[in-house]
């Protein structure tokens, strides 16, 4: 059986958003999620923090760069 879930912390999501070069707002958007929903993803004291559906975890290590896989690019 997939894993479906997976254990991240907190730095996990900082470092992403500090890779990013992206707000809070920016953050919240591109996951579509809302502003409150992403400040308690990242807090210290949020318990459901600490897991992200295997979706999020792949969308998070194609955004930094990381998916095994798969890559994104950037078109103009």
């Amino acid at each position: 059986m997939v894993n479906k879930y997976h254990t991240i912390d907190q730095s996990f999501l900082i470092e992403t958003q500090k890779k990013l070069g992206y707000s809070d707002q920016e953050m919240a958007d591109i996951l579509g999620i809302a502003l409150k929903t992403w400040f308690n993803r990242k807090s210290e004291v949020a318990t459901k923090r600490k897991l992200l559906s295997k979706l999020e975890y792949e969308y998070f290590l194609l955004l930094r760069g990381e998916h095994p896989q798969f890559k994104l690019e950037v078109t103009k």
